[in-house]
């Protein structure tokens, strides 16, 4: 007879490979859409991270309560789980789209004002086009900072908080 302990370690091994294949699928597709990096970009891109009107300032919860070697602190039940695999998998295509528009539109600008040589003020609605988008998707953002914190405990999103402040640090 298999003891509590065992039966315990081989559903918890279970928990993370489910979560591990899902992260590696969309870890490949962000990687298939953010690999073209800009000819004035300093250092490596953050995709889809980097579109954001606000993206570095914001805590990324989600990838933290999923995906992050440390998650085991929080303790999240299968629910919590699948709860929070659902949340990202409705939103993840959206954010893809709307980070590869701005990222397009952005080396639009580029090209317009840093190559062609047009005026300033010809590129304006091009910039409010991508502030825009920006704006929406930190929306987004903002509204999966509030789910995850609806379907973690208080104990578990105050844990959750401490390991992001200091992971940026």
């Amino acid at each position: 007879m298999i003891s509590k302990k065992i039966l315990s370690l081989i559903v918890a091994v279970g928990l993370c490979s489910s979560i591990m294949a899902k992260q590696n699928v969309l870890t490949k597709e962000v990687s298939k859409t953010g690999n073209q990096q800009g000819m004035f970009t300093e250092g490596k891109e953050k995709f889809p991270k980097d579109y954001l009107l606000v993206h570095n300032n914001l805590p990324h919860l989600m990838k933290l309560s999923l995906y992050n070697p440390k998650r085991s602190i929080l303790k999240l039940s299968q629910e919590q789980i699948d709860n929070l695999v659902e949340i990202q998998k409705k939103q993840f295509d959206k954010i893809i789209t709307m980070s590869k528009k701005v990222k397009s539109l952005e080396l639009q600008l580029a090209q317009n004002i840093a190559i062609d040589n047009n005026t300033a003020q010809s590129q304006y609605e091009l910039v409010e086009q991508i502030a825009r988008i920006r704006i929406d998707l930190t929306k987004i953002h903002l509204k999966c900072i509030t789910k995850v914190r609806k379907i973690l405990t208080k104990e578990q999103y105050k844990k959750l908080l401490t390991y992001a402040i200091n992971k940026s640090r």
